[in-house]
């Protein structure tokens, strides 16, 4: 059994390079992550972004409001054209 046990766990350490070209694991294993200057500018560039969109909306609502109204002009005017078109219609068939 003792010897099973040394097989599976070889004498050299795990963090030691196997190779010269291998980057060894304790540099594999540090965080890739932002350092704190890049965080402190993501979370000013988040809140300028929150500001602005609070900004735009009251002009998205202006806009969806002026886009119902535009769309009840357009279905008039379209209401208006059929009646016409009805209307032509039946004069031309008498």
């Amino acid at each position: 059994m003792a010897r099973r046990g040394q097989a599976i766990r070889p004498s050299a350490a795990a963090a030691e390079p196997i190779s010269k070209d291998e980057i060894p694991i304790a540099e594999r294993l540090v965080s890739k992550g932002l350092n704190p200057e890049q965080l402190f500018g993501r979370l000013e560039i988040q809140e300028i972004i929150k500001d602005h969109i609070d900004e735009l909306a009251p002009i998205r609502v202006r806009l969806a409001q002026s886009a119902g109204v535009q769309h009840q002009r357009d279905r008039e005017d379209a209401e208006g054209v059929r009646r016409d078109f009805k209307r032509e219609a039946v004069a031309g068939a008498t």
